[in-house]
């Protein structure tokens, strides 16, 4: 074999071993990068799980928020159109609450919805203060 022969043979293997190290690098590369939308996916659907939970949490909430409006609505219409038959009972309920006692025994004692005791309290409280109604 000639020199000239050699030297390009030997071009030839290092021009062979650079597009292999060329090839294996962009492989790599492009694994490292697969391997990380891997990860970003899965973080992102952990995120998903998370807010679907604390959408189910805030439906609930709103749920249980527009019961007790309603029973409020409820109780305060009961103590409008029936202001004569109920004065005895909200004389009843502040005063066992100016006692200390809280809502829920005045509840049980009187026989009352907790939301309706509330209610008169709060409605006791407003009037005592001189503030307006909403």
């Amino acid at each position: 074999m000639t020199p000239e022969q050699m030297v390009g043979l030997a071009l030839g293997c290092v021009a062979g071993g650079v597009v292999f190290l060329a090839l294996l690098l962009l492989f790599s590369r492009r694994r490292n990068s697969d391997l990380q939308l891997d990860a970003n996916l899965r973080d992102m659907e952990v995120r998903i799980e998370q807010l679907g939970g604390a959408l189910r949490q805030a439906e609930s909430t709103i749920r249980s928020l527009r019961e007790t409006l309603e029973e409020a609505s409820s109780s305060e219409m009961m103590l409008h159109n029936r202001p004569a038959a109920n004065t005895e009972r909200i004389g009843e309920i502040v005063r066992l609450s100016e006692t200390g006692m809280d809502v829920l025994e005045i509840a049980r004692r009187i026989d009352m919805p907790t939301g309706e005791v509330e209610l008169v309290l709060n409605l006791h409280t407003r009037g005592k203060t001189g503030a307006a109604r909403p």
